[in-house]
């Protein structure tokens, strides 16, 4: 007798089923029969070995994750051609493929440099300015291309500060890691899951947008206005140290200008009009998609 059993009268149950059997790709099994207890359960458990490892031991958690796998398919949970088939979200794969190779196409074109050295230009020596500035980059670099992406570049931007002004950057990378977080839940290719949901839930950009956006929006000035609360000896200390290292900033900027040919600055605003292409398309993905439909007269999939 088992402590759950999913009723096939009731509805919930009964759409719980009907998607269970899709996800499956067999509907001759019964999803309270011993067989199938026996494969959730087997699965439940892998899944909470692959998380119980990334936790402890994070470097391990592709070895995990890889035998999870291995052991999914030898224990018969999920047959070969299936795992293949349809429990590898190859649409989610492709499109993170995509955009991080996008990413790293415009880090060798020098628009992330570019875009942080215009940060600490437009500052103007605040501390408040800067600190709002790094944040903000990180969340919208996080909504954008994606959380890894966006602490990557925003920490190298914090480093490259810290030199600068000679000061502990430990504070600023915890709040850079805080806005990316914030930021990742923007736009679905800020983060995996993220991604996940807007493809398995079938969600329109605007949906998303109105839900989501506005809540890590809002949690984006939730964290500006704590800064500026809980961080004021922290500000204090940056204002401090600004002032006396300003021309070293300045002289950087400078040089940064001076050292850029005409050529390289053709390709970062060439990188700029791909980004912002990037970022039009993912927008309009729906109304794209309807368009093509309408045009084609063949029904085209914004989630494809």
């Amino acid at each position: 007798m088992y402590s759950i059993v999913i009723d096939e009268g009731d509805v919930v149950g009964s759409k719980l089923i009907s998607y269970w059997h899709e996800e499956i790709d067999n509907y001759d099994v019964n999803i309270n029969s011993s067989t199938a207890v026996i494969h959730q359960s087997l699965a439940l458990t892998l899944f909470l070995f692959v998380v119980a490892v990334s936790i402890f031991r994070i470097e391990w958690r592709v070895a995990a994750a890889f035998f999870s796998l291995v052991m999914v398919v030898i224990l018969g949970v999920v047959p070969p051609q299936n795992l293949i088939k349809s429990a590898i979200e190859w649409d989610l794969i492709l499109f993170l493929i995509g955009s991080m190779t996008l990413a790293g196409i415009l880090r060798e074109l020098g628009v992330f440099k570019y875009l942080a050295v215009n940060v600490i230009r437009v500052s103007r020596g605040s501390s408040i300015a800067l600190l709002s500035l790094i944040l903000t980059l990180a969340f919208t670099l996080a909504a954008l291309l994606g959380e890894v992406t966006s602490i990557i570049y925003v920490t190298m931007l914090v480093f490259e500060l810290g030199k600068l002004l000679k000061i502990d950057v430990k504070s600023l990378i915890i709040l850079s890691v805080l806005a990316t977080n914030t930021g990742s839940v923007a736009l679905p290719v800020g983060n995996p899951i993220g991604i996940y949901l807007f493809f398995t839930a079938n969600m329109s950009i605007g949906e998303f947008l109105r839900y989501c956006f506005t809540l890590s929006l809002i949690t984006h000035v939730v964290l500006l206005m704590l800064i500026n609360v809980l961080g004021r000896d922290m500000i204090k200390s940056i204002s401090k140290v600004f002032r006396e290292s300003l021309k070293s900033v300045n002289i950087f900027i400078t040089s940064y200008y001076l050292s850029i040919s005409k050529k390289e600055l053709k390709l970062i605003h060439s990188g700029l009009i791909i980004l912002l292409t990037f970022i039009t398309t993912v927008i309009l993905n729906e109304y794209l998609s309807n368009y093509l439909t309408l045009i084609s007269g063949v029904s085209v999939d914004p989630h494809s």
